[in-house]
């Protein structure tokens, strides 16, 4: 069995998340193993992905990033990832200037 790993920005209403919801149905499920990672996190088509794909986000939101809670959902996400950047950043350049 092959894998797949399909990464996107969003699964919102766009052309892209369309497309790819058609080619993974095109796929022969006992020939591959496919899985899904959403950059954002975010978008109302994730319901749409067959049961057979392993979504790999923890945690997930279906609300479009088209909306006014959509993009403060995105900001939180953001600014959550940039934090954890940031401090192991600052752990491992702690860890240099004590060695």
């Amino acid at each position: 069995m092959k894998k797949i790993l399909f990464v996107i920005n969003t699964m919102g209403y766009g052309g892209a998340e369309r497309a790819l919801l058609n080619l993974i149905s095109a796929l022969e499920k006992e020939q591959y193993e496919i899985s899904v990672f959403v950059l954002t996190g975010q978008g109302e088509l994730i319901h749409q992905i067959p049961d057979s794909v392993t979504l790999l986000n923890k945690n997930y939101k279906d609300v479009s990033v088209l909306t006014s809670k959509g993009r403060m959902e995105l900001m939180k996400t953001i600014l959550i990832r940039i934090n954890k950047k940031t401090l192991t950043a600052r752990r491992i350049r702690a860890e240099i200037v004590t060695k």
